[in-house]
Order: structure tokens, then sequence, then C-alpha cells
């Protein structure tokens, strides 16, 4: 799977239709050779391009009675994720395994969560760590999605690696150079390619997974117009991303994605969040500018208004030395390090005094019948 993938003649150079020919030829290929296919999804623009472009190829293979090697996508949620953003997510997978089921395909959905001592609550309220401020490493990334995700994904290869007489499973990437410097450096360093299956390197230096990034190359601009034709019903999809769409430029507080996508370029330079949606508890950031974007423009978010106060507090108190214990969590040499490395136990029991505040408010609010159901039961007056 080392070898390069051939691609169709240009139609007309650059253009999206060109750019996605030539994914559909790759993917053709690579479904073709047998081998089963990862496919992360986080319910972004990008990785939902990805995922498009690999199922709708399998269910033309399908249409031409071609037989089509197992699918599965691969989640990651922290449990602490945007509320509004997780039901999304929820959502398009759905639409996924319905799309599977009308071609006759072989995909399967697979979630990944934290371990119980990796979770916020355990990490913050229990006490085990801060949570990760601006300037600070980020640790919990690793906690909460990375470890997770790389757990089930290590058992799901394994799995489709003992399956006998099938070729070694590839995973299916949707990040592109154009991203950020950052990610842009990584890619290189993996040797991230558009039309060549690459085998990875694990921490350890050991060879690891084979992965495809069919679309590493694309721009910003390629990816909303393959969506767009997708949702104008130019092209086939498993959604029409008309949520997609929603939820990007609500995150930036317009009414136009693109007008979104320009700001975002902008914001990425500044210490808020963008239109990133991340974890509703995060304090990375200054502020999480997409969640009060959301909150200013849209009625339907109101109900995430109590976390985002619960957001804005931790950071708040960030410097406040009297809600910090003094006493080290590790014992060297039988001594333990003094610094303020971790809440002080009046501080986690406010903590825990607010997360399950917020949990009962949202709780009476799933089962307290609206007002104009409460005027059509309530008995009338004789």
């Amino acid at each position: 799977m080392s070898a390069v993938l051939s691609s169709p003649e240009p139609l007309e150079p650059d253009s999206i239709e060109w750019k996605v020919a030539r994914a559909q030829s790759v993917l053709t290929q690579l479904l073709r050779s047998g081998a089963p296919v990862l496919c992360s999804f986080s319910a972004g623009k990008d990785s939902s391009t990805a995922l498009n472009l690999l199922l709708t190829t399998a269910a033309a293979l399908r249409r031409r009675a071609q037989p089509v090697p197992p699918i599965i996508v691969t989640h990651a949620n922290t449990g602490i994720e945007n509320p509004s953003m997780v039901q999304y997510a929820k959502r398009e997978m759905q639409l996924v395994l319905a799309y599977a089921r009308k071609h006759d395909l072989d995909v399967k959905v697979q979630v990944a969560h934290p371990n119980l001592t990796e979770t916020w609550p355990v990490r913050v309220i229990g006490g085990r760590a801060l949570p990760t401020f601006p300037g600070t490493n980020r640790d919990c990334t690793s906690e909460l999605k990375i470890n997770g995700m790389t757990r089930l994904r290590k058992a799901l290869l394994k799995r489709l690696k003992d399956a006998p007489a099938r070729p070694e499973p590839v995973v299916l990437l949707g990040t592109r150079y154009e991203e950020s410097a950052v990610r842009a450096a990584n890619m290189r360093e993996r040797g991230e390619s558009h039309v060549e299956v690459r085998r990875g390197v694990s921490e350890t230096g050991k060879p690891s997974n084979l992965f495809l990034s069919p679309i590493c190359w694309w721009t910003s601009d390629d990816v909303w117009g393959y969506l767009g034709l997708v949702r104008a019903g130019e092209l086939d999809g498993y959604s029409t991303f008309e949520e997609t769409m929603r939820v990007y430029a609500d995150a930036m507080g317009v009414s136009c994605v693109i007008v979104a996508e320009d700001m975002s370029k902008t914001a990425k330079t500044s210490k808020a969040c963008g239109a990133r949606h991340g974890c509703a508890l995060c304090t990375a950031s200054d502020r999480d500018a997409s969640m009060e974007n959301m909150l200013a423009i849209d009625p339907r978010y109101t109900f995430m208004r109590p976390l985002n106060s619960l957001r804005n507090f931790l950071s708040a108190t960030r410097w406040d030395m009297d809600r910090r214990s003094w006493l080290g969590r590790t014992i060297k040499e039988g001594y333990v390090r003094i610094g303020p490395d971790a809440y002080s136990p009046s501080m986690m029991e406010e903590l825990l005094r607010y997360a399950l505040t917020i949990d009962e408010q949202e709780r009476e609010a799933s089962v307290t019948p609206s007002p104009a159901r409460s005027r059509t039961t309530r008995p009338q007056p004789s």
C-alpha cells in the first residue's frame, strides 16, 4: 500500500471538480484493494468532507455491484464537549448509518471516551489537576481525547488485522496543510499525502498504522465549495450539511458561513478560540468566543449559559491562591513538593455544588411541562 495511487486527468486544473474526482479515484483504488478503512470524524467541516468522499465513493462501487470492505467511523467525546455540538455530531452519525443501510455498506460508528480517572470531573473537581489555563501545557487534550481515541483505534486495528485474508486497514484523516503552521509542520513530519498510503511512526519510533489524507492539499474554499455542492444536490452526500454550515456561522456570530471562515482566519491569531467548537469548560483561552457567539445569536443555545458561566468562573479565579491547595500530589524520596498545583477542598466542594446545580436545573427543565401544555392539561374551573 505504499505505491502512489493514480489520479484522473485534470478536468480543469485546481478546480473543485478536479480535486473531487482525484480524491474519488484514490479512494476507489483503496476500497478495491479490500483494505478496511477507519475514518476519523469530529463532525467538523474537514472530517465531514473526508468521510463524505469515502462513503459516496463506496456507494458508487456498490451500485456497480462491486464489493466494499468494512468502514469504521471513529469519533471522540471528551464528556465536556459543547452540548450543542454533541447533539449535532450524534445526528450526523445517525445520518451516516442511514446512508450505509441505504447503499448496503458495512459501516459502523465507534465513539471513544476518556477513562474515568481522565475525565474532567475527576481531574479538576477530584483534585488531580488544575484546569488548563493560557500559557500552560495542554495535557488535558491527551487525557480527554487523544488517549481514548488511541486506545479505540489500536483495538479496532488489531481486530481488523487479525481477520483472515484481508489487507491491512488504513486510517483516513481529514487533516489539511492550510489549517495552521503547527498542523502543517506535524503533517510534513508524518509525510501525509493525498495520493499515497503512508505508514506512520509511533511515539516510541516504531512503525504504526497505515494512513491516507485525501484532502490534505485542499483549501478552506475547496471544503466549503464541496459541502455547498452537496447541499445544493449537485453531489451525493450522507447529509445535506445544512447544520454543519449553521453551527460554523453561529460560532462566529454571523449568518454566512463563508464570512465566518474569513473571520476565523483573523481570530486564529488572537487569544480567543475563533470558530473552533471545543470543550464547554475549556479555559485554555481567555474566553470561549464560539459559545459566546452562539449564546448571543440564537435563543436555542440559551441552555448552555450556565456552563459558560462556570467556565468563566474558573478563568476569573485562576490567580486566587486562596482557592488552591499548597500541598503537592507527588511524594519523591520521602518529600512532598510545596506548590499551588491543585484546588483546595473548599474550592472542589464549591465546583461540585455548581456542577450538580447545573445538572439538576437541566433535569428540571427537561421534565417541566411547557406553559402551552400546562394550559391544556390543567383542570378548568366549573
